[in-house]
């Protein structure tokens, strides 16, 4: 019985709590500034976008050359 409240309090508190991500203030990342980079925090997070971009794109780009290569008669049986 004790292990059934449990479970029902566990999936009922989230309404309860009555709160959600859009309630969140989100900072201003432009008023932060990292001196470790040298940049504040929105460009940080643009450059982080970037280099993630240039990453998947090379990802893809190997992922193409290697899938065009040919087989060898061991690897086609």
């Amino acid at each position: 019985m004790r292990r059934l409240l449990s479970i029902t309090a566990a999936m009922l508190l989230p309404w309860v709590a009555a709160a959600s991500e859009a309630d969140l203030k989100v900072p201003d990342l432009r008023q932060s500034y990292f001196d470790s980079v040298g940049m504040n925090g929105h460009s940080l997070l643009l450059w982080g976008i970037i280099i993630i971009v240039l990453g998947l794109a090379f990802g893809i780009w190997q992922f193409l050359l290697i899938k065009n290569y040919p087989l060898t008669d061991r690897c086609s049986m």
